[in-house]
């Protein structure tokens, strides 16, 4: 019983580590690290398919306002 709870607790803190990784990688790129945290949880302990899915997205850029308009021409 013991055992199983250590196994237990072993595979949890994998599953978070492993999401946690995943959502930094992702944040760096511009990309929803929350979204991409539970993606990294549930895929990555099998196959490294969100890190894989990542490094082919290109980054998000963020949006840019265009320069403000001179109303006040005389």
């Amino acid at each position: 019983m013991l055992a199983s709870i250590i196994f237990a607790l072993f595979v949890l803190a994998l599953i978070f580590l492993c999401g946690q990784f995943t959502a930094k990688h992702a944040a760096r790129r511009g990309r929803s690290s929350s979204a991409w945290f539970l993606w990294g949880a549930l895929f990555f302990p099998i196959f490294p398919i969100p890190s894989i899915v990542l490094a082919l997205l290109p980054p998000l850029d963020k949006p840019t306002t265009p320069p403000p308009q001179n109303a006040a021409r005389c």
